[in-house]
């Protein structure tokens, strides 16, 4: 499984591939959210594991935030049900590196709601 860096890293060069082909920044995330299969119709049926998709949906959040842009709600809320969806197997999964960096994305993402996302990648919950 991919580390929650390189899929920071693949997303980011997914925008940048995308706009370099003359389309916009909010182009190239939704590429990147489409790449991930991170729509509502798709998020529980298709493409790759809930840990990657999940781990997808805060790198491209993060982006938003990045790139000074008004974040896309509706990802926002996608990112917290793949969040819920996580088995322990799953979080297990996750290096503690990884971890660290999701927590201290997710206090810019989520601002006042980022102890949730703490409470759910807890090793001791």
């Amino acid at each position: 499984m991919e580390s929650y860096s390189e899929i920071k890293k693949d997303v980011k060069s997914l925008v940048e591939e995308t706009v370099n082909m003359g389309n916009t920044i909010h182009g190239g995330l939704g590429r990147a959210c489409h790449d991930y299969w991170l729509d509502s119709m798709h998020v529980d049926d298709h493409g790759p594991c809930f840990v990657t998709k999940f781990m997808a949906s805060m790198a491209i959040l993060k982006l938003y935030i990045d790139s000074e842009l008004e974040i896309n709600q509706e990802l926002k809320e996608i990112a917290f049900y793949l969040l819920a969806r996580l088995s322990e197997n799953d979080k297990k999964s996750i290096s503690d590196s990884c971890i660290k960096e999701i927590l201290r994305d997710s206090k810019d993402i989520y601002e006042f709601n980022w102890y949730v996302v703490h409470n759910c990648l807890s090793r001791n919950a």
